[in-house]
């Protein structure tokens, strides 16, 4: 019909990744294991997989918390540097996610610093557990349920996932990237109000932990 060919130059080819994550049941099941023994790291390990999971934290979003100045509890709300991000936004946690962090916190202690801190006694510098222990810790969860190959990505990509199912009819897509804190939410995302969407992102937080 045409005698021309549309051609966009430079176009970066995305390559997909596997995508797989674990259904609700089985998060429910992950963090069930990491709080089984009910011990100080049982109490860590558990508000880490909440976090991780409720908020659709990525794992250095966790781990950069400290205390007090990046919690208020008294508001359920805690305060993350975003991939790429040079300033702390709020992220309302649900209650569920807010008893695990206090529960840690009460044994962690009131110390100023890191809220993740490694337990092993030869733990170097602040002692902020590490990306690398972090990985540790939910591969190590996700065997005793029988995931071979988990990773703490793979808890974000399990709360997106859900959400994108559970928020249909609730939520629009838009909301839902909003959720995910991604840098290409898009132009709309410009022109949304940001209580708006702390709101949002609370209730769906909500949602997410009401299968925990």
């Amino acid at each position: 019909m045409i005698p021309w060919k549309l051609s966009v130059k430079n176009q970066k080819i995305t390559r997909l990744r596997d995508q797989a994550a674990p259904e609700p049941n089985g998060i429910k099941r992950l963090v069930k294991a990491a709080g089984l023994k009910g011990n100080r790291t049982a109490k860590r390990n558990k508000a880490l997989c909440m976090l991780l999971y409720t908020a659709g934290l990525r794992r250095n979003e966790a781990i950069s918390l400290n205390y007090p100045e990046d919690l208020a509890l008294d508001r359920s709300v805690i305060r993350i540097l975003g991939k790429g991000k040079t300033e702390r936004q709020e992220i309302i946690l649900p209650e569920k996610s807010v008893e695990a962090l206090r529960e840690w916190l009460d044994v962690r202690g009131n110390e100023p610093g890191p809220v993740f801190v490694s337990l092993d006694r030869a733990a170097k510098g602040d002692g902020r557990l590490t990306g690398r222990s972090v990985h540790r810790i939910i591969s190590s969860l996700g065997k005793k349920i029988g995931y071979n190959d988990l990773h703490p990505h793979a808890l974000r990509r399990g709360a997106i996932t859900a959400l994108l199912k559970k928020a249909k009819g609730i939520y629009d897509v838009e909301e839902c990237l909003d959720f995910s804190r991604h840098a290409d939410v898009g132009t709309m995302m410009l022109y949304r109000k940001r209580q708006d969407s702390l709101e949002n992102q609370a209730a769906m937080s909500r949602m997410l932990a009401a299968d925990l």
